[in-house]
């Protein structure tokens, strides 16, 4: 089982469109899903998979992993229509915040729900939503996560904040080393709502990580462009690839799951991405 964090510190870089969408090609390509939500905003969970969010029991909810124990994972995750399995947010999520702050042994709330669980036998990816901003909901997700894939449109300001992400992520693996844990693998940075690569940004975000004293992000080879399909399929409480398989947006979803767990790019001493020779189920 491979847990992945969706993240960026700024909000609108896409990471819960990805989220969902690879959690989605997931499930496309024959594999078990489940997606755990830890923005209270619950934009995952009510929009794009549509579940019933209004009156759900907060017992249901990613805010019962925080409660004074950790609930078994049947108790929180339900089978959405589209067949992933979710950990649903809901502004009562709100309520554990004080109580992550203080007391930080909830960083590892999901890591010990998932292994109590048995998630490992259950699901082949874990893809964890976190919220975009720098708060607990991020720590959680970062600690939660064996490895992290970072979200950005191609715009300066987006790519500063990649800049930003970074460095906490180094800060977090200072800490995971501290408590035993391994350090977040960075998977990569995932461009959307491009056409393509614009010009100059593997330079400019050179740039980003130099200011922020960070270290060098692969910049993945598959890009997402923007389409009013996305939201179509919005409306539809349906993510891309399963609500229009065969537009391009789609296809840029299925393409980054299959770079990032079918033919993973490795790094050379140049630089340059290459496709690795050994492939993962």
């Amino acid at each position: 089982m491979r847990t992945i964090a969706i993240t960026n510190t700024k909000g609108g870089s896409g990471k819960t469109t990805t989220t969902v969408n690879l959690a989605a090609a997931a499930v496309a390509r024959g594999k078990r899903a489940l997606l755990i939500e830890l923005d209270p905003q619950g934009t995952a969970s009510k929009i794009q998979l549509g579940t019933e969010h209004a009156n759900m029991p907060i017992e249901h909810t990613a805010a019962a992993i925080f409660g004074d124990q950790v609930p078994p994972m049947e108790q929180v995750v339900m089978t959405t229509k589209h067949g992933i399995d979710l950990i649903p947010a809901t502004p009562a999520l709100n309520k554990a915040r004080h109580e992550i702050a203080e007391r930080g042994l909830h960083l590892l709330r999901i890591r010990s729900m998932l292994t109590k669980g048995r998630a490992a036998e259950r699901y082949d990816y874990v893809f964890i939503d976190t919220q975009g901003a720098m708060g607990e909901f991020l720590n959680v997700g970062l600690f939660s996560a064996d490895e992290v894939l970072i979200t950005s449109d191609p715009t300066n300001e987006s790519l500063i904040c990649v800049g930003n992400t970074m460095a906490m992520i180094e800060q977090v693996n200072e800490s995971r080393l501290e408590m035993n844990l391994s350090p977040l693998a960075v998977l990569g940075l995932f461009l959307n709502k491009t056409e393509h690569h614009r010009k100059g940004t593997r330079e400019a975000l050179d740039d980003a990580m130099q200011a922020d004293k960070a270290g060098y992000i692969r910049l993945l080879a598959t890009t997402a462009p923007l389409r009013t399909i996305q939201q179509e399929a919005v409306r539809m409480n349906t993510p891309v690839v399963l609500h229009a398989p065969a537009s391009d947006l789609a296809k840029s979803f299925l393409a980054l799951y299959d770079e990032l767990f079918v033919a993973p790019i490795i790094e050379t001493s140049d630089r340059e991405p290459k496709l690795a020779v050994v492939t993962h189920g």
